[in-house]
């Protein structure tokens, strides 16, 4: 194609009818491009050529390439490109962009500028310089500079309204970021069109969210963003991306899923309360919308939200956070144990839960502990209860990466008058913990004692 753009570039029609009686020379009908008249190139012209034959050679003859084409033209904007993206140093890579942003700037500016606002994208030899723009702007999110990072999405949104480049997607996030709430109903309203995109719909749903908090429509929206794609909510949680290959996905896709993560991942982990929220609501949301697997990581992600909120009230009358965050902890463990029906690691969820969330009820106030908190105690009992039934049902070689926790949670029940009282009611021996000599028979033991009316 560019074969022919250059070709085009150099007629210089005057009226339709002497472009339409070109394009009617040429036949253009099953001809190969190879079959297009030759131009003879200009310095500009075998720059540009050298630097994308340079993608495709090994790094050493690619070096040799760009350095030729700079040569040849100093102000080769593809060369500066090329330079940004292979760099992996942040600052270094800002500098080569600074440099065909600036080339670009002065060279597209003026009445070019006047006459093609608004289609630069349209327009061939303006995109390497609306790349570098791109690259920039992706630069700066990464270094946390979004300010810097919306004014040049902002440009390239009215150098190009038809955002080709989906520079839209992390804008909105930024933009959820800053707290600029009327610039991104501004551009909400300009891509209103936009509703199957994965990144507007996750991120309607956290602005949504950030402006209103939980509601019937918050979680609408998150519901509508989730059938579009279901593997950014666990991308949210993993934290785990792969940056190499992520140019192209479809939609739906866990490509997809990951371009987003990487954009805007931040605007969720910054929004206060949000990723409690999605922890809260994700796992209805996301079984409504397969494919959907619990990862570990997702799992551990979810028990530490909730070990977090509760340790801003330790000596607070918080229950009722305690009580919501270890439910949903164990909650997202059955979850998970469903799913993957990998016992040992079900087991060292539920040891670490059990373990983690003790700490915190064993350091808050005994004037705060009081029998209103029964039906708590019977759920942490019964819990533990659970997970020393499921430690008999693991390898026996496995045990030994276990025993501290166990005694652990032991000392701590012991050390917890009501909860110590809640495990004899219910034929709970500590003992069995702190020493690790959990009955044979436990099983047995868990089924007669639920026959009998206890742990319920």
């Amino acid at each position: 194609m560019t074969d022919l753009n250059r070709l085009i570039a150099r007629q210089e029609f005057k009226n339709l009818e002497e472009a339409e009686a070109f394009f009617n020379s040429l036949n253009l009908t099953g001809m190969s491009l190879d079959d297009l008249p030759k131009v003879d190139l200009t310095a500009e012209e075998q720059a540009q050529d050298l630097v994308h034959e340079a993608y495709d050679l090994a790094p050493a003859k690619a070096k040799k390439n760009v350095e030729k084409a700079l040569e040849l033209d100093p102000n080769c904007i593809e060369a500066y490109e090329y330079l940004a993206s292979r760099e992996k140093a942040l600052e270094i890579s800002l500098v080569f962009c600074d440099k065909g942003i600036a080339i670009g700037r002065k060279k597209f500016g003026g009445k070019f500028l006047k006459e093609n606002k608004g289609i630069f994208w349209g327009i061939h030899e303006t995109r390497p310089f609306m790349r570098c723009l791109y690259n920039k702007a992706e630069w700066l999110i990464t270094d946390g500079k979004m300010v810097e990072a919306v004014e040049i999405m902002e440009e390239m949104l009215q150098l190009n309204e038809g955002d080709n480049l989906g520079v839209r997607f992390p804008l909105m996030s930024a933009l959820i970021v800053l707290g600029e709430t009327e610039k991104f109903k501004k551009y909400d309203k300009m891509f209103a069109d936009d509703k199957y995109s994965a990144a507007m719909l996750y991120s309607r749903a956290l602005f949504a969210f950030k402006t209103e908090g939980d509601s019937a429509n918050t979680r609408k929206k998150l519901d509508q963003a989730a059938k579009a794609n279901p593997f950014v909510i666990q991308r949210l949680f993993d934290g785990n991306i792969n940056h190499a290959g992520l140019d192209a996905y479809r939609m739906g896709s866990p490509e997809e899923a990951e371009i987003y993560v990487l954009h805007s991942g931040l605007a969720w982990h910054k929004t206060e309360g949000a990723m409690r929220w999605l922890t809260d609501t994700a796992t209805n949301v996301a079984k409504k919308n397969k494919p959907f697997a619990i990862s570990e990581k997702m799992v551990l992600r979810t028990i530490a939200e909730q070990l977090d909120w509760n340790k801003k009230f330790p000596l607070t009358n918080s229950w009722a956070i305690f009580n919501a965050g270890i439910k949903i902890s164990f909650g997202w463990i059955d979850d998970f144990a469903k799913e993957a029906g990998d016992k040992f690691a079900e087991v060292k969820f539920r040891l670490f839960t059990l373990k983690e969330f003790l700490k915190i009820y064993n350091e808050k106030p005994k004037t705060l502990v009081s029998k209103k908190n029964s039906g708590l105690n019977k759920f942490i009992i019964f819990e533990t209860f659970k997970t020393i039934v499921l430690v008999k049902e693991i390898e026996q070689n496995l045990l030994s990466d276990i025993s501290e926790d166990l005694n652990e949670i032991g000392e701590m029940i012991g050390d917890n008058d009501q909860l110590m009282k809640t495990a004899m009611f219910n034929g709970l021996d500590v003992n069995w913990l702190i020493r690790n000599e959990i009955p044979k028979d436990i099983s047995e033991k868990e089924t007669d004692l639920r026959e009998q009316g206890f742990l319920k």
